[in-house]
């Protein structure tokens, strides 16, 4: 029987030596895969944190963009502001000339014209008998030739003068108009010291 004991209990043994390498196998097959899968979730990860940081990237832009944009049609409203107020202003100092300066102006604009069949055409705020333009005007015609044709109508400020039936408009809102196009990239320069 001594034998028969101690070959059961050499199965036994055995037994436990083979479960026990099984357990042993399973459990480093198990690390195996858990590793295998850890090394995947981590490449998955750091995959989506770069796809992340791409994104984040591109918002990061994008947003800055937007933001650029916002802030230069901002400035670009604020300059036209300004710069509409400065050529407001402007106008307005013109339609308040005194009428010392207003017969400069004339004379400047006219002496060297031939105004024989022409027609000026001025604002009634200069049509008064204390500032005798009649006879300013025709002194700046000359006396040999005949007296220039004056009208007065409601304008706000410079002249308009009629030749053979086409308007030349003098009138200080045309020459602000006028002044502003060829000079709003220099006035910009000027008060902004910069290009839009």
């Amino acid at each position: 029987m001594g034998s028969l004991e101690a070959l059961t209990e050499k199965i036994i043994e055995d037994g436990q030596n083979q479960a026990q390498k099984l357990i042993e196998k399973a459990v480093e097959n198990s690390k195996k895969e858990l590793e295998e899968e850890i090394r995947e979730i981590e490449r998955i990860c750091e995959n989506r944190i770069k796809e992340a940081e791409v994104k984040a990237a591109e918002l990061y832009h994008r947003i800055c963009a937007e933001k650029e944009i916002e802030i230069r049609d901002k400035n670009l409203l604020i300059k036209q502001n300004v710069m509409d107020r400065v050529f407001h202003e402007a106008l307005m100092q013109l339609k308040n000339l005194d009428i010392m300066e207003y017969k400069e102006l004339l004379t400047r604009m006219l002496l060297d014209k031939d105004l024989s069949n022409d027609i000026l055409i001025l604002p009634e705020k200069y049509h008064r008998p204390e500032y005798d333009m009649d006879s300013f005007l025709n002194g700046l015609v000359g006396k040999d030739k005949a007296p220039l044709k004056t009208v007065y109508q409601p304008l706000a400020g410079g002249f308009i003068l009629m030749r053979d039936g086409i308007e030349e408009n003098y009138t200080f809102e045309a020459w602000i108009d006028v002044i502003r196009q060829e000079m709003e990239r220099e006035v910009v320069d000027i008060l902004y010291g910069e290009e839009t």
